[in-house]
């Protein structure tokens, strides 16, 4: 199957994934971007030796926005949280989130979560703003490898809320169905160069 890049706004294992922040209890998959991110960028200037991780590297340094969710419509929502975004738990997990209702997580899996998870994780999701609850309300549409993306489901369900308890044009703080598992979100300016390399990140 190949695979394909999206680019826009929103979106454990006893002991292993932690996807997108989607309520996948333990660990779950769940950077700047313009209003368009059809195009990944691509960086070339970080090298992979560097003693600072890549994603970190590529931490946004725009002053952060306060923002109210409850004075926001969804519109407003999805423009705040449309982009490229990094977040640790059992390893390393990017996130594009776009305008059109899509995300993406590309998960790489901590030593622990590797038995489970193997060595990557690619999951696609629908995504909408419960503007009254404020939460995220996630749909897996597609993942691979097959086998890992059928464990998911089978642990967590295709179907996750989270509830948003902080948002700014800097950082989600999401917490879990388990209303204990909180994940941290932080914007970056783009999908690191070596993960498009390791996830074979294309253009549609």
């Amino acid at each position: 199957m190949q695979k394909r890049l999206y680019k826009s706004p929103w979106v454990a294992i006893p002991g292993v994934l932690i996807l997108l922040g989607l309520g996948f209890s333990v660990q779950r998959l769940f950077g700047t971007a313009e209003s368009n991110t059809s195009n990944i960028k691509l960086q070339s200037t970080i090298s992979e030796q560097e003693s600072v991780p890549e994603s970190e590297a590529l931490l946004s340094t725009k002053p952060v926005e306060e923002v109210n969710l409850k004075e926001m419509n969804t519109e407003q929502v999805k423009q705040l949280v449309t982009g490229f975004w990094s977040s640790k738990y059992y390893g390393i997990r990017h996130l594009v989130i776009r305008e059109d209702g899509t995300a993406t997580i590309y998960y790489q899996p901590n030593m622990l979560a590797q038995f489970l998870m193997g060595g990557q994780l690619t999951i696609h999701y629908e995504w909408e703003y419960d503007r009254e609850k404020t939460q995220v309300v996630f749909k897996a549409t597609e993942g691979y490898p097959q086998k890992s993306y059928e464990y998911v489901l089978n642990k967590w369900g295709a179907n996750q809320r989270q509830t948003v308890l902080e948002a700014t044009d800097q950082n989600l703080l999401l917490l879990d169905g388990d209303e204990k598992t909180e994940h941290d979100w932080r914007r970056i300016e783009a999908i690191p160069e070596k993960i498009i390399k390791i996830f074979q990140i294309t253009e549609d």
